[in-house]
């Protein structure tokens, strides 16, 4: 797990290397670590090493994210991958690219230095659920680009009762038009837990350029 979360690092690839595909399905591959605090330093230098590797070898493509409001020195590290066969794939590539700039003595020292900077790392897998989502991106190009043209993640995560999740999905259903018709229009990109969790778990996620965004909208009525 602790190598997966470091191919996030290459986040400065994400744009020039990804595919357009259709918008269906899909999956996010998924790391939280918790950065013990006086290792912050030495975690940020860690990680234009590995970011500098990705570079020049064209490594492995993640987006990278640090929660402002909530766990401190917490980071999400997310990966999106059309299958599990993909992810499974994904394994081996930082190695290789972490191998070919520092060596396998230097790699081994690198992943040694960013696993005691860490309090803690939790990994899982979400199957995406555009047709939950309100103002789903035309293709993944298109997604591509409003997370580049995004500073701000809103991230909601819903806990859905035992035997509850048709009635969670009927009224996602319902509020998508509503979000869709609002003033500004609202994009929420929904996903589901399928590995790494508890019972059943979604999460909401909206992209704004500035948190300004979030004043002054139209509270969404459901229709029906």
């Amino acid at each position: 797990m602790l190598r997966r979360a470091l191919c996030a690092l290459s986040l400065p690839l994400l744009l020039s290397a990804v595919a357009t595909a259709q918008i269906s399905g899909g999956y996010q591959d998924v790391e939280a670590v918790h950065v013990k605090p006086e290792k912050r330093a030495e975690f940020d230098a860690i990680c234009k090493k590995i970011a500098e590797a990705n570079r020049r070898t064209k490594g492995y493509n993640w987006t990278t994210s640090e929660v402002m409001y909530g766990e401190g020195n917490t980071y999400y590290f997310v990966s999106s991958q059309s299958s599990y066969g993909d992810i499974e794939k994904s394994f081996g590539m930082l190695d290789t690219a972490m191998n070919r700039v520092y060596g396998e003595a230097g790699t081994e020292k690198i992943f040694q230095d960013f696993g005691s900077a860490l309090v803690s790392s939790h990994s899982e897998i979400r199957r995406r659920r555009w047709e939950l989502s309100a103002n789903p991106p035309a293709d993944m190009s298109d997604y591509m680009k409003r997370v580049g043209e995004s500073r701000w993640v809103r991230t909601t995560t819903v806990h859905v009762r035992v035997g509850q999740a048709m009635v969670f999905e009927s009224a996602m259903k319902d509020l998508k038009p509503a979000l869709e018709n609002a003033n500004p229009p609202v994009s929420n990109y929904v996903s589901e837990a399928v590995a790494g969790q508890h019972g059943t778990v979604f999460y909401i996620v909206r992209l704004v350029k500035s948190l300004s965004e979030f004043d002054g909208a139209t509270p969404p009525r459901a229709h029906g």
